[in-house]
C-alpha cells in the first residue's frame, strides 16, 4: 500500500503576508499557497499533547501530507475535506496554524506537520 492511498482528506495550506499600513501599523493576511492538497489529519491525544506541548503552543491535531510538500511553520491548514470513493462527505472551515511540520523518520516518505485549532466552525457534511 502506498503513502498516497492513506491520504484520505484535502486541504488548503495558506501562507501569512505582511505589509506596513499608512499608520506604520502592520497587517497580516493568508494567501491561498496549496488547494486541495491530498493530506490525512488526526486529532492528538491528550497525551500526546501534553508530551508536545508548551505552556503557550499545545498542538491538537497532525496532519500528513506526501513527500516534497511545502508546508512551514508559519502556514495555517483551512478547507479540510474528508473523501470516500471520490465523494466529499464532510468540509471542515477551521483555522490550524502549523506550529511544526518535519519528515519524522527521516526517510522522505511524508511530511508530518503538528497544529493548532485556533478558529473553531462548523464542520458541513454531505
Amino acid at each position: 500500500m502506498s503513502i498516497t492511498s492513506l491520504m484520505i482528506s484535502k486541504c488548503d495550506v495558506q501562507t501569512l503576508s505582511t505589509s506596513q499600513d499608512s499608520m506604520l501599523g502592520m497587517n497580516e493576511s493568508y494567501t491561498t499557497r496549496l488547494l486541495e492538497q491530498p493530506c490525512r489529519v488526526r486529532v492528538l491525544s491528550a497525551r500526546e499533547m501534553v508530551q508536545l506541548g508548551s505552556e503557550k503552543n499545545v498542538a491538537t491535531h497532525r496532519f500528513y501530507f506526501e513527500k516534497g510538500t511545502d508546508v512551514r511553520g508559519t502556514d495555517r491548514i483551512t478547507n479540510v475535506q474528508t473523501i470516500r470513493n471520490g465523494q466529499t462527505v464532510s468540509t471542515d472551515t477551521n483555522n490550524y496554524d502549523v506550529v511544526f511540520p518535519t519528515d519524522p523518520n527521516r526517510m522522505g516518505k511524508f511530511v508530518q506537520c503538528d497544529a493548532i485549532l485556533r478558529q473553531q466552525a462548523r464542520i458541513s457534511t454531505s
